[in-house]
């Protein structure tokens, strides 16, 4: 069955490449599909627009994680999703990404529901798609 689904979207996003249109997530809906890159774009909408206490108390934060957090949040965007280049904050920050891919579905729609209603959809430019796969 899982196999089944993930060629689903594989279909899905090919298509939607071959269409030449960028692809749009739907992060209110969970699962997040296709994938990639709706899971990993969803994700990263959660860390930066979700309400921060709610997000630190669901995913347990530490206070290091918590405070790369918030220095991602208050940094100038530039060029879409700019990561911090220090390695400390930079792994705290993938800590919380790890953490956040292991929470169940109702937990994810919960923290993006927290967010501003603008932030519900994302879109990923196709000259993207690369970023958006995870590790």
């Amino acid at each position: 069955m899982n196999r089944i689904l993930g060629i689903f979207a594989l279909v899905i996003a090919t298509s939607l490449q071959a269409s030449g249109e960028n692809i749009k997530c739907k992060c209110d809906e969970v699962p997040f599909k296709p994938d990639p890159p709706c899971v990993r774009a969803c994700v990263v909408s959660i860390m930066k627009n979700a309400d921060m206490n709610i997000l630190t108390a669901k995913v347990s934060l530490t206070d290091h994680q918590e405070s790369s957090l918030e220095m991602y949040r208050n940094k100038p965007v530039r060029d879409g999703f700019d990561l911090d280049g220090k390695k400390a904050q930079k792994h705290n920050l993938y800590q919380v990404e790890k953490k956040l891919y292991s929470l169940p579905s109702d937990q994810l729609k919960t923290l993006i529901l927290t967010a501003p209603p603008e932030n519900w959809t994302v879109v990923v430019p196709l000259d993207q798609l690369d970023y958006y796969k995870r590790d």
